[in-house]
Formats: structure tokens, C-alpha cells, sequence
């Protein structure tokens, strides 16, 4: 090249990468600002369909407007990448995404210790979602429970090593229901994001509350798989404000997995959210969001099955043995295949037994004894089960719109209109519910009678629990119990009712015989005045009855005799009731009431769900 040439090729080469790089600079902001509104980028930042991040702590964002600046986050964001390496092991899924938009390079995430201690596994293989039926001894747990599982290849030993992930309240030691239940309608408690490793709440709700778990495996590929993981490890220190009905663990389990969905789950301005509800968009969706469905008995659950798999002798033996605490001669006269599968279901109900009384050493000794027995005859489970619970998507949802028509024989007719935000009563099938119980709150009825418009009922809280003897073996079920609080007239008994506000308890037996389960309660109540004549804020009452359950038909007769305890102690009439649903589907059901005291009702309903 000549010497008068050179100048210009020098010229022409600074100009060309002075282009280049400003051409590379372009399409860097370029595609960071595409990125940036982008919905997993939105999503990583836990924003809701507002634009704002419902995470509250501050150090989960680079720049100060990071909650509410998709932009500014991400412009931090590769700040501090670029800068300090222990940023990309703090936060392994932003990191994710732009190294996927080209704003940054590859990097080594094993290299990232309290990441990878954290995950338990060199590599997340699959994500699932675990549900808890719900449990009537703890308020949190009314409505069941949601976490989320990170599984590894290791799924022989039934994923108890590895990692979950858990939503719950910091609610204080020893806080009493009542004040629980209070705070937590009102966002009075914060929550957050803990893990631990799976068979801790294994342990928790499937061996001492007795719930069976229900394994909802997702459909993701392998980088949705690691991208979510890494999202969870970036929750884990998160705070939120919790609210019982709406901001609890089904929305914020829900917020998380959004990552990974192209549609919300949730929405910040519903007033119920329900673990059910979570599970039935899921699978409601058109994304196949699920895999696989599996249930995971809790040890009463299995000993149940087991049982009604045996014939009426080999059950009798089981009952003699328990009561002999060892072999009776109804045991004795079996074969021999039939006694061991009486074995195999004694072994169950001491497990049973032993996981509700572990600092009672009878219970391990018994079972030690059958299974002594056991090891002389062939080995092998001859005893298969079957579930018979539905998978609990498959119930009714929470919300209810009612419309009744009421005829009383004083004359009287008229509709009511009922809403409730949450859950079911009696009448409603099982499915994802607890058996022959009911559970609502919030429940408020209006009547139309006369061309007058009133409040006929505002139920806070309805909480009946039959907790039935599914066997009749002795610790198989418990004592039944009810607890109900709020306002309600009582037509039945008097013409002109007054709006009375109540606080009611009670305390039972009941025992299930295939599709009837006869009941009986003592029941209290202190009450305003539910008449105008009245002068008892107390009545009392004995109720009798029974749920049945026969194909499509499901309801209940009962018998109910209150008293009056004022200055005298004076009986009322006994009040009969019977009431069924004769057509039930997922999204609706009709019913029919009949009631008689002082007066008399039938009563036609249409229910819709949603």
C-alpha cells in the first residue's frame, strides 16, 4: 500500500468500527428495552397486571424505582452483572433471561455455592405442585394448601430429599384462632417464602394431620424447569403482606408459576383465592400445564382401603385381634391367605395409631407383634388398594350464587338470594373437600317477602365437622363438632323474626355405615332476642339425624330439640329438617328443603359455582 494512501485506509477503518459499535450499542439498548417489557422479564420482577411488583423488600431490586420501573431494573440489573458476580448467583433467573436476549454472557451456575446448596440437586429435572387437603384444626388450613416441590432424577426415594418451597404467614407462637382468623382477613401478618426439604411436610400433613397430598407434576421443558427453580431461589427471600381469603399461599404459589405460563393464574383484585382454584385453572387451561396426577395416601387414608377390602370374616378377626390384642378364634378359622391379608391391615392400624400416639409404646409393641406374625407366611403385599378420592380439581369451586323459592304454610312466599365467597356446605360433593363436613364464611342471604327487602342471614363462619369412624376401629375418626357465629332470623319459630346475631357451638358422635352416617350433637347457643316477646339470650339443643349419600342423591334428615334457658328453663317445639341435592354438577346444583317447627317451609333451590 502507498504512503498516500494510508492515511485514508487508517480513516476509513476507525470509521467503520466507530460504526460498528455504535450499530452493536443500538441493538444492545434495543433489545434490552425489548426485554424489558417482555412478560417473563415482568414476571421475574413479581409484577402483577398493574406494573407494580408485589414484592415489599427493597433489596430484591437494583434501582430505587425497581418495583415500578420494568426498565430501570433491568438497566441495574446489568450494572451490577457487569460488576460483581455474586449479583448473578443472587438472582440465576434474570440472569437467565438476558443472557437469553444476548445482553450478557453464559455463566457457570455451580459455581454459585448457596444456590446450589439451596436447590439440593445439580439439576432441577421437574417442578410439581402439591396439594394438601384441607384440615378443620388449623384456620390456615381450611381451605387445604399449596407449595411447590423442586424434584431431582432421584424419585426413588419418593422425593422426601428434595426441595419445596412453602407460602405462610410469620404468625406469632401460640396465637389464638379467633385473633389469627381476625388478622388474617384484615393483611394484619406478613409472609414469605421458605424452604425445606420435602419430607418435613410429608411428616407435617400427611403423617400427623392425616392428609392425603396430591402430586400435580408440571409440563415444562428443561429450560422452563431450570428457570423456574432459579425464580424460587430468588423468592425465597421475599416478603409479602398476607391475607387469608385472597393474598395467601394459592396466590403467591400461583404468582411464581406465572413465570412460566403464558396467561395469569390470578388476579390482585380477587376477594377469594383458593389452593382448588389454582389446580382447576391449571388444568382448565389450553397450555397442557399438567403431566401428571398422583396421590399419596395419608396413613388413616390407607388403612381405611385396606380395610374395606377385606370380606366381613376377615374384618371381624381385625376386630377381634384389636380387642384380644392378639389372635382370637375368629382369626384362627380363616385360610391362610385371608389371615394374612388381616395382618397386612392390622400392621396399618397400628402405624396409624403409633404416628397419632408416638410417646405411646404399646402401639409400636402391637405392631411388632403382627409383624413377627407376618414373617410366617409368604412374603409379598396381597392386599392391593385402590384410591377412591377424585382428584381435587375435579370439585365444585368455592364461589356461590344462590336463588331459593320459599313457601311457608302461615302463608308466606317469596325468593332469597344467597352469596358466599367461600367454601361448601353438606349438600356438596367431597371431591377435594372433606367428607360429611361444611365450611363457609362470609355467607349472607337476602329475602324478598312481601314486597320487603331484608337481611335473612349473615354467616361469618360455619364450621361442621362429622369426622366420621370409616372402619369403627377404636382411634378411627373422633368426636364431631360444630362452630357457627353471626346474624340469622328464625322464621320457623316465630312470624315476625327479628335479625338476631348468635355465637353457636356444639360437640357429637357420628359413624359411618356404607352411604348413611347416622349423627347426633349438644349443642349451645347465646343469641340476641329472636323475637320480640322472647326473654332468653340462651337456648340449648339436642340433634339427631343422619347423611346419606345413595348415586346422584345426596342430603340429610335430622331431628332437632332446643330449649329455652332464661329465668325458667321452657322446651320449643322440635324443629325437623330434611334437605337434598337432586342434580349436582361442577358448576351448579339444585336442591330441595323441607322444615317444619312452628311453622312450616319447602323450599327450592338453584345453585351455581364459580
Amino acid at each position: 500500500m502507498s504512503k498516500a494512501y494510508r492515511p485514508a485506509f487508517v480513516a476509513g477503518l476507525f470509521l467503520c468500527v466507530f460504526v460498528s459499535i455504535g450499530f452493536a450499542t443500538k441493538a444492545t439498548a434495543g433489545s434490552a428495552e425489548s426485554l424489558a417489557q417482555q412478560r417473563q422479564w415482568l414476571k421475574v420482577l413479581q409484577y402483577n397486571e398493574h406494573g407494580v411488583s408485589e414484592v415489599q423488600n427493597q433489596d430484591f431490586f437494583f434501582a430505587k424505582s425497581g418495583a415500578t420501573d420494568a426498565v430501570a431494573e433491568l438497566q441495574a440489573t446489568l450494572a451490577a452483572f457487569a460488576q460483581n458476580k455474586q449479583a448473578i448467583c443472587q438472582f440465576p433467573a434474570r440472569h437467565m433471561l438476558t443472557t437469553k436476549a444476548g445482553l450478557t454472557r453464559g455463566f457457570d451456575y455451580e459455581t454459585c455455592a448457596d444456590y446450589q446448596a439451596w436447590l439440593r440437586t445439580n439439576q432441577a429435572e421437574s417442578i410439581t405442585l402439591v396439594f394438601a387437603d384441607g384440615y378443620l384444626k388449623n384456620p390456615a388450613s381450611f381451605h387445604g394448601h399449596l407449595f411447590i416441590r423442586i424434584d431431582s432424577d432421584g424419585a426413588n426415594n419418593g422425593h422426601l430429599l428434595d426441595n419445596s418451597l412453602n407460602f405462610g404467614a410469620d404468625v406469632p407462637p401460640n396465637e389464638n384462632p379467633v385473633t389469627y382468623i381476625v388478622k388474617g382477613l384484615l393483611g394484619g401478618y406478613q409472609a414469605r417464602y421458605s424452604a425445606q426439604p420435602f419430607y418435613r411436610h410429608n411428616l407435617s400433613y400427611g403423617v400427623t394431620e392425616l392428609r392425603t397430598l396430591w402430586d400435580y407434576e408440571l409440563e415444562l421443558s428443561s429450560e422452563q424447569t431450570q428457570l423456574l427453580a432459579a425464580h424460587l431461589w430468588e423468592l425465597s427471600r421475599t416478603d409479602y403482606q398476607y391475607f387469608f381469603t385472597s393474598k395467601n399461599c394459592a396466590y403467591y404459589v400461583a404468582r411464581a408459576l406465572e413465570l412460566v405460563t403464558q396467561n395469569n393464574l390470578v388476579h390482585s383484585s380477587e376477594w377469594t383465592v383458593l389452593p382448588t382454584d389454582i389446580i382447576q385453572r391449571l388444568i382448565d387451561s389450553n397450555e397442557n400445564l399438567v403431566r401428571s396426577i398422583t396421590a399419596n395416601e395419608s396413613e388413616q387414608s390407607l388403612l381405611q382401603s385396606r380395610f374395606h377390602e377385606l370380606s366381613s370374616a376377615e374384618q371381624q378377626a381385625v376386630r377381634d385381634w384389636i380387642q384380644a390384642a392378639g389372635s382370637s378364634a375368629s382369626f384362627s378359622e380363616l385360610a391362610r391367605e385371608q389371615q394374612k391379608r388381616a395382618l397386612i391391615t392390622l400392621s396399618s392400624y397400628y402405624s396409624f395409631l403409633e404416628r397419632q400416639s408416638p410417646d405411646e409404646p404399646v402401639h409400636k409393641e402391637r405392631k411388632t407383634q403382627v409383624l413377627r406374625q407376618l414373617l410366617q407366611y409368604e412374603p409379598g403385599n396381597t392386599l392391593p388398594t385402590k384410591l377412591t378420592a377424585d382428584p381435587p380439581h375435579l370439585g365444585q369451586p368455592a364461589n356461590l350464587l344462590r336463588l331459593s323459592y320459599r313457601s311457608y304454610d302461615e302463608g308466606e312466599s317469596g325468593v332469597a338470594f344467597s352469596f358466599r365467597p367461600s367454601y361448601y356446605d353438606r349438600l356438596q360433593p367431597a371431591t377435594g373437600k372433606l367428607p360429611n363436613s361444611a365450611l363457609s364464611m362470609g355467607d349472607i342471604e337476602f329475602s324478598y317477602f312481601d314486597n320487603k327487602l331484608a337481611l335473612e342471614r349473615l354467616w361469618l363462619v360455619n364450621i361442621e365437622a362429622l369426622n366420621i369412624s370409616n372402619t369403627g376401629l377404636p382411634g378411627d375418626g373422633g368426636g364431631s363438632w360444630l362452630v357457627r357465629a353471626g346474624a340469622e332470623r328464625e322464621r320457623l319459630r316465630v312470624s315476625n323474626p327479628r335479625l338476631a346475631t348468635f355465637v353457636e357451638g356444639g360437640i357429637g358422635r357420628a359413624r359411618s355405615f356404607g352411604s348413611i352416617t347416622p349423627y347426633a350433637f349438644v349443642q349451645g347457643r347465646l343469641h340476641t332476642k329472636e323475637a320480640s316477646s322472647d326473654n332468653h339470650h340462651l337456648t340449648v339443643a339436642l340433634r339427631a339425624g343422619f347423611d346419606f349419600n345413595w348415586k346422584h342423591l345426596r342430603g340429610y334428615c335430622e331431628i332437632e330439640q332446643p330449649a329455652s334457658i332464661g329465668s325458667s328453663w321452657s322446651h320449643q317445639t322440635a324443629i325437623k329438617r330434611c334437605a337434598s341435592s337432586l342434580y349436582s354438577q361442577r358448576n351448579g346444583d339444585l336442591r330441595v328443603v323441607f322444615a317444619k317447627q312452628d311453622d312450616s317451609l319447602i323450599e327450592l333451590a338453584l345453585s351455581f359455582y364459580f
